[in-house]
């Protein structure tokens, strides 16, 4: 298993010019494996080598005796250590996070603060096989059913060819002790699912699973890679001093077409980019447009340029007008108050009483805690879900006009008229807001 281990490294280089490498190790079969091969190789790679373990608290004294076993088990080594300790179930429901999301963020954040060249992690050929049939469930596109990369920035998988017997049988071989998360032998976590049920079934149709599964890796990743290279030079060939060409990409083949925009997104948005996503640009894209992906991000289309603007939420601007000789003067436009005297027949959403004027009347830019009621449902929401819901972008949500009078949203530009406050045929004095650009 050490040679075939050490095919792995040289294939992917992980270890060229390596001078520190830290393990992440659980205690479990798989890191207490991959630990004792790097100290193998540790003299003829000639890399420094330590240690880290992440306590998620969620298993009480189990997840603490697993501490320790890790700590004597490095300690016999003279690897040096670090414990990080996480309440993950906290983390988890401030972040709305399922705990397995949660748990993985959390070991990846301490990775990534570790200052070693390299940190190497025991996924095998078995995790990538429960990875892509949990991601096939999911409606995943060709990049979620590839095995999992090799190296990733810092990150480096020596155990990826290999598969969990080989594991179990290299550690009975050397004597290796191991703990066994007994979370892990439950059914209450989708992977575990998998691996109970789910793979005991193929291999019963084909008892050369992994084998298998290791070629339609190569053969998948080989695709994956042609496809995101081809969208990479599109979206190069695409660009223009004002945007992308939509011409450009509207001559490209689906496959190639949704990765080019799949590839824009994973470099604009903060969070990760889900089919709907995709699917929104590449509407937008065919039938031109204007489409908010985020609270910071949307794309617009016009005269065949695709742009994607990012708006700066921390730096919303606010700005508030009194009224002075019948209008209002906005940092955008003008906002003129003229009377409605044919109210039988004009729109009442956009009308209210002159009398509110006289009550300390303000036009000023949203702010957290406004609210609105819908005069056709009666249901009240916060201008920040009814923005969402209109698909505002964000860039243009500061620019709308919300009047108040006496501390109460009387009016909200685009929206209309607050319900308590929509005119009726009793209504003395009706009046509405002319809005004139300036």
């Amino acid at each position: 298993m050490i040679c075939k281990v050490k095919n792995t490294i040289e294939r992917f280089s992980m270890l060229k010019n390596v001078k520190s490498v830290a393990v992440g190790i659980s205690g479990g079969a798989d890191s207490v494996c991959l630990l004792d091969i790097l100290c193998r190789l540790q003299s003829e790679y000639g890399f420094e080598l330590s240690a880290i373990h992440v306590n998620h608290n969620l298993r009480g004294e189990e997840a603490l005796s697993d501490c320790r076993f890790v700590e004597e088990l490095c300690g016999k080594r003279g690897v040096s250590l670090k414990v990080v300790s996480a309440d993950v179930a906290a983390i988890a429901g401030e972040n709305k996070l399922g705990l397995e999301e949660c748990g993985r963020m959390v070991r990846y954040k301490a990775f990534e603060n570790s200052s070693c060249d390299r940190i190497a992690v025991a996924h095998t050929l078995s995790d990538c096989i429960e990875t892509s049939i949990f991601n096939l469930a999911r409606g995943s596109s060709l990049s979620g059913v590839c095995r999992i990369a090799p190296v990733r920035d810092r990150i480096i998988r020596p155990l990826i060819d290999c598969t969990r017997d080989e594991v179990l049988k290299y550690c009975a071989e050397n004597g290796l002790r191991f703990v066994t998360d007994s979370s892990n032998l439950t059914d209450d976590y989708s992977r575990n699912f998998i691996r109970h049920n789910i793979i005991p079934q193929l291999k019963t149709i084909n008892p050369e699973l992994e084998r298998s599964f290791f070629r339609f890796f190569e053969n998948v990743g080989n695709d994956e890679s042609f496809l995101k290279t081809t969208a990479q030079r599109a979206i190069e060939d695409a660009k223009t001093d004002s945007g992308f060409d939509r011409k450009a990409f509207l001559r490209l083949d689906d496959a190639v077409f949704n990765r080019c925009i799949r590839i824009m997104l994973e470099e604009k948005m903060k969070k990760q980019v889900e089919a709907r996503h995709v699917s929104l640009v590449a509407r937008a894209i065919r039938d031109t447009g204007k489409i908010q992906l985020s609270e910071d991000l949307y794309i617009s289309v016009s005269c065949d340029i695709i742009n994607f603007q990012v708006f700066d939420t921390s730096c919303v601007e606010t700005w508030c007008a009194k009224l002075e000789n019948g209008r209002f003067a906005s940092p955008f436009k003008f906002y003129e108050i003229i009377p409605e005297d044919n109210l039988k027949y004009s729109d009442r959403k956009n009308c209210f009483d002159l009398q509110l004027l006289s009550e300390s009347p303000v036009l000023r830019s949203r702010r957290p805690g406004d609210t609105f009621t819908s005069v056709a449902r009666g249901n009240t929401k916060s201008l920040k879900k009814l923005f969402n819901e209109m698909k505002i972008p964000q860039g243009e949500r500061s620019k709308l006009a919300v009047l108040e009078c006496k501390g109460k949203v009387v009016w909200v530009e685009g929206v209309g008229t607050n319900k308590p406050f929509i005119v009726t045929d009793k209504t003395a004095n009706p009046v509405k807001i002319k809005i004139k650009e300036g």
